[in-house]
C-alpha cells in the first residue's frame, strides 16, 4: 500500500513513531511509540499503538471501550504527512503521553527500525553486503573501512518545527478577549433584535443602554448554562457507573459522528454538501417553528442552536485531526456565535412580544393609565409595546408618574 512506511513526530521533550504496513486488502497493521520527558532522571513515560483496522478514504479509526472509560484514535493520510487525533489518551497511555499531531514520513532508504525494513534490500551482517556490491560492480574503492560506517539515524534538532502553540496568552489578553466578544455578541444580539421593531428606535439607545438591557438574556443563558452542566455531570456518572451497554452506544455514536467528520473535511464536496444540507433544514425548522406563533423562547432558538453546535462540532474535529488551522477555527466560532447571537435577538424580540405576560399599568403625569409592557429602557425614557395594538412607543421619563406591578387600568 502507498501509505506504508514509517511516520515520526518530535516535540521538545517528546516523540512518537509509528509504522504503518498492510496486512491484506484495506487492512492495515498500526504499531507505534511515543515518548514523553525525554530528558527526566528516572526516564520517560511511554505509550504505544499495536492495532490493525481498515482504511476508508485515507482514514483510520480504532477504537477501544472498557467499563469506565474508552479510547479512540483516527489516522489521516496526506500525501507524506499524517495526521493523528486521539481522545482520551490518559486512559491507555503514560502521563502527558500523546500520539496526537502531525507526522512526517521518513524516507525508506537508509531506515531499519525495530527489525523492520521498508528498503528493498536487506543485509545480515556487513561482509554480505560488501559481497552484493563486489558482485553487483558497485563497490566504490574510497569508501572507508566497513567499522567505521555509522547507523543512519535521525538528527531529532533538524526536524519540521513543532506542530505545538508556541505563544501564551496571559490573564491581561484573556478578559481583552472576552471583553471584545462579549461587545461583539450584545451588538449582533441588538441588531437582530432591533431588525425586527418599526421605526428607528435604536437611536434613542445609548451604547451603555443598550449593554445594561442584556441583563435578562445574560441570566437566560447563565441558567441554561448551568442546567446544560448539572445535565452533563449526571450523564458522566450514569455512563460511568450505569450499564456498560450504554457507554458502548454512546461511543459507537461518538466515532460514527468524528468518522463522518474527518470524511466532511478530507472532502471539499462532502463538507459543503453537508453545510448546504444542515443549513437549509434548520432554515425549514425555523419557519416552522415560527409559525407555531410560540412565546417560549427556548423553542424559537433551538433550531439554531443545534446548527451552531453541530457547525462548531465539526469545525473542532478538523482541528483535533489536525485539518483545520486554528485561524480557521476562530474564524469559524466567530462567525457561528455572531449569527448565534443575531438570531437570538430576533427569538428574544418573539419571546416579549408574543407572551401575554408583563403588561403594567402605567400612569402619567396628566392622569392617563395606559397597559404596555416595557421592553427596552434608556436614560432618555421607556421604549413600550402594546400588546393590543401590536405597535411601538417611545415615552420620555417625565411623562411617567407611576408604574404599577401588573395591569389593571380602569
Amino acid at each position: 500500500m502507498k501509505f506504508d512506511g514509517l511516520y515520526m513526530r518530535n516535540w521538545p521533550g517528546a516523540s512518537a513513531e509509528i509504522w504503518i504496513a498492510t496486512v491484506g486488502g484495506n487492512t492495515c497493521q498500526v504499531t507505534g511509540e511515543a515518548l514523553w520527558g525525554e530528558g527526566r532522571e528516572f526516564g520517560p513515560n511511554m505509550g504505544d499503538l499495536n492495532f490493525a483496522a481498515r482504511l476508508n478514504n485515507r482514514t483510520v479509526i480504532h477504537s477501544e471501550i472498557s467499563p469506565g472509560h474508552s479510547y479512540g484514535i483516527a489516522l489521516h493520510f496526506r500525501r507524506n504527512k499524517l495526521k493523528v487525533v486521539e481522545r482520551n489518551p490518559h486512559f491507555r497511555h503514560g502521563k502527558n503521553v500523546t500520539f496526537r499531531g502531525t507526522y512526517r514520513r521518513v524516507p525508506e532508504r537508509g531506515l531499519y527500525p525495530r527489525g523492520h525494513s521498508f528498503s528493498p534490500k536487506t543485509y545480515s551482517t556487513d561482509e554480505e553486503k560488501l559481497e552484493q556490491e563486489r558482485l553487483a560492480g558497485t563497490e566504490t574503492p574510497e569508501r572507508s573501512p566497513i567499522s567505521q560506517i555509522q547507523p543512519v539515524t535521525l538528527d531529532r534538532q533538524r526536524q519540521v518545527p513543532p506542530d505545538v502553540p508556541s505563544f501564551r496568552i496571559g490573564l491581561g489578553e484573556f478578559v481583552a478577549a472576552l471583553s471584545i466578544i462579549y461587545v461583539c455578541s450584545i451588538a449582533a444580539f441588538n441588531a437582530g433584535y432591533f431588525s425586527k421593531i418599526n421605526g428607528d428606535f435604536v437611536r434613542l439607545f445609548s451604547f451603555a443602554d443598550v449593554v445594561g438591557t442584556n441583563i435578562p438574556i445574560i441570566q437566560y443563558f447563565f441558567g441554561a448554562f448551568t442546567a446544560y452542566c448539572s445535565f452533563s455531570v449526571l450523564a458522566s456518572i450514569l455512563f460511568a457507573f450505569g450499564p456498560s451497554k450504554l457507554s458502548v452506544l454512546r461511543q459507537k455514536l461518538k466515532n460514527s459522528i468524528e468518522r463522518f467528520a474527518i470524511k466532511n473535511h478530507s472532502n471539499a464536496i462532502l463538507f459543503w454538501g453537508a453545510y448546504i444540507a444542515l443549513i437549509s433544514l434548520v432554515s425549514l425548522v425555523q419557519l416552522l417553528v415560527s409559525n407555531l406563533e410560540t412565546s417560549s423562547f427556548a423553542m424559537l432558538i433551538l433550531p439554531q442552536f443545534i446548527f451552531s453546535g453541530a457547525l462548531l462540532y465539526l469545525f473542532w474535529t478538523g482541528y483535533q485531526a489536525k485539518m483545520v488551522r486554528a485561524k480557521d477555527l476562530l474564524i469559524g466560532a466567530g462567525i457561528g456565535l455572531f449569527v448565534f447571537s443575531y438570531e437570538s435577538g430576533r427569538a428574544w424580540f418573539y419571546s416579549e412580544t408574543r407572551s401575554p405576560d408583563g403588561v403594567q399599568a402605567i400612569i402619567s403625569q396628566d392622569g392617563y393609565c395606559l397597559e404596555r409592557k416595557i421592553i427596552r429602557v434608556s436614560g432618555n425614557g421607556l421604549l413600550m409595546f402594546n400588546p393590543w395594538l401590536k405597535t411601538f412607543e417611545f415615552r420620555n421619563r417625565d411623562f411617567i408618574k407611576t408604574i404599577f406591578e401588573g395591569k389593571g387600568c380602569t
